[in-house]
């Protein structure tokens, strides 16, 4: 396979299987309950708020994965989708997601057999896997692009002015 980054709607499919998605809809919500100028707003206002946010958010998450799976992306995804196609993977990608919903590190499973922690183990040694949890560590601004498409629709959608600034 020919080096190739990894398309933005692949690692968003990636980020949806793992329960990411819910981190970051869950980080939006925490954005719009308790920073201004959306908590001094009522509860429509900030629920409203919270579509914009969320695709700012949920965007930016997908730059800094993209960003961190690099110029090999696209073929660190074919190695994660085939991973996650497999009993131990698919388990694994179900456990992450449910640490997503709880809001907390769960436990292997019990019955996970030696053979799939030894797949589980080899994965976790994959350019794949380190280049993907690279992205928990990274730190990166928004993209101006997608500042300006979250303050357009804090304006359009909610009537809420928001400074560029601000979420600069």
């Amino acid at each position: 396979m020919q080096a190739a980054p990894a398309p933005e709607a692949d690692v968003a499919a990636l980020l949806q299987r793992l329960g990411l998605d819910l981190l970051g809809e869950e980080i939006a919500r925490d954005v719009v309950t308790s920073t201004p100028p959306f908590s001094i707003r009522d509860e429509a206002a900030r629920e409203c708020a919270a579509g914009p946010m969320e695709d700012l958010i949920l965007g930016h998450m997908r730059d800094i994965f993209t960003d961190t799976l690099g110029p090999d992306g696209a073929e660190h995804l074919v190695a994660w989708d085939a991973f996650l196609q497999t009993p131990a993977g698919a388990r694994i990608g179900d456990l992450v997601t449910a640490n997503m919903r709880a809001g907390a590190v769960l436990a292997l499973p019990d019955d996970m057999t030696a053979g799939d922690a030894a797949e589980v183990e080899i994965f976790m040694r994959s350019d794949a896997f380190r280049a993907f949890v690279r992205g928990f560590d990274q730190g990166m601004n928004f993209s101006p692009k997608r500042v300006q498409a979250a303050v357009d629709g804090f304006e359009r959608k909610c009537g809420i002015t928001v400074p560029v600034e601000m979420l600069s």
